[in-house]
């Protein structure tokens, strides 16, 4: 299972997300590879992830704005992202966040 998160600068919400994603496929005995990004963050990581969106299975994004943008700027079909509306008040690792994304990813990764 290939998954990709995305939030805005991908400094908090998406690495979380995969620390999450990847503990929980290691749980589940389930395989796991996961990236992040953040969208409005101008890298050359972004760009390489950017280019091979259609290897990812599910793209979860943090907001709707964000699932709109990769339809609309990246032709990503709208089927393929999953919003899981989560706003952008959290530091990297909050133990919060970390129950939010489990709570929200549990019916993806089993």
């Amino acid at each position: 299972m290939n998954l990709l998160f995305v939030c805005n600068m991908g400094m908090e919400r998406s690495p979380t997300a995969v620390n999450v994603a990847l503990h929980l496929g290691l749980e589940r005995k389930v395989k796991v590879n996961a990236d992040y990004i953040g969208i409005d963050r101008d890298t050359q990581y972004r760009q390489a992830v950017l280019s091979r969106l259609n290897e990812y299975d599910r793209i979860f994004v943090m907001d709707n704005d964000i699932g709109k943008r990769l339809e609309e700027e990246y032709s990503v079909p709208a089927d393929k992202i999953t919003s899981l509306n989560i706003d952008d008040d959290y530091d990297v690792g909050d133990i919060t966040l970390k129950t939010i994304i489990r709570n929200k990813l549990e019916g993806f990764i089993k």
